[in-house]
């Protein structure tokens, strides 16, 4: 739950809102713009919420309980799906 909810937090400041507003109160500009200015933001939004959402239930039901080692294996596959989105949608869309 923790990476998950980190993600998703991290996926709405940078996708929908960007952190300008939540620190400035200025709408539409992008304070890191390599992350919140990029093309196909809605389609990466909303492929990285889907993956997440099917790790979460996976783990929710086939998990065997170790803390440890599910916090590991659900950060490196979310900065994998993350970095591979960026690059697939955001950089060289198709």
């Amino acid at each position: 739950m923790l990476v998950f909810g980190t993600s998703v937090t991290f996926l709405l400041v940078s996708n929908t809102t960007g952190s300008a507003y939540l620190i400035l109160g200025n709408v539409g500009v992008a304070i890191l713009p390599a992350v919140e200015g990029i093309r196909n933001q809605l389609k990466m939004f909303t492929v990285m919420l889907t993956t997440l959402a099917a790790i979460l239930l996976f783990y929710l039901m086939y998990g065997g309980g170790g803390a440890h080692q599910t916090m590991l294996r659900t950060s490196a596959m979310t900065l994998s799906l993350y970095l591979l989105l960026y690059f697939w949608l955001a950089v060289y869309p198709i």
